[in-house]
Order: structure tokens, then C-alpha cells, then sequence
């Protein structure tokens, strides 16, 4: 019997986390920016480091080391005498 590293994967999906930002010369209120009028903040979306960001969800990959291992059967081998198979 043998052993034999291999790496498996175990994608995750999990959400980004959400950034507003407002000009220097506005208020953010949630992910609104006021100033004299209202108007939508700015938005960004960030990971964890390593992760990919699509849309606002980000996807990570979790490498984990798996095992093989493998078996040998031995089958009974019959064995023909040489003065046997002559007769």
C-alpha cells in the first residue's frame, strides 16, 4: 500500500463588504451624501486578500490537502510443474 498527496478545492461565495464615500464638501447618511442637495454616495465593494470580487460578492477558494491511497491485491498464482505438463 502507498500514500499519495494531492490538493483538493472548495469554492465559497461570500458577500463583499460595502463602502460609501461622499466628496470632501458632502455628508454621507447611510448611502446617501448631502450637502445642499441629495445625491447617491459613492459605492465600492472590497475582499478579503486573495478572494476575487465579482459584482458585489466575492469568491473564495479554500485549497485543502486530500489523501490517496492506494491497495494491492495478490491473487493466488497456480503454478504449472514443468514435468507435470508433459504428462
Amino acid at each position: 500500500m502507498g500514500s499519495q498527496s494531492c490538493t483538493c478545492t472548495h469554492p465559497s461565495t461570500y458577500t463583499a463588504t460595502t463602502s460609501y464615500g461622499c466628496p470632501s464638501d458632502g455628508t454621507l447618511s447611510g448611502s446617501s451624501c448631502s450637502r445642499n442637495d441629495n445625491y447617491a454616495a459613492s459605492v465600492s465593494y472590497s475582499c478579503n486578500a486573495g478572494d476575487a470580487l465579482s459584482g458585489s460578492s466575492c469568491n473564495h477558494t479554500n485549497y485543502v490537502a486530500a489523501t490517496v491511497t492506494y491497495s494491492v491485491s495478490v491473487f493466488p498464482v497456480t503454478s504449472v510443474r514443468p514435468d507435470a505438463a508433459a504428462s
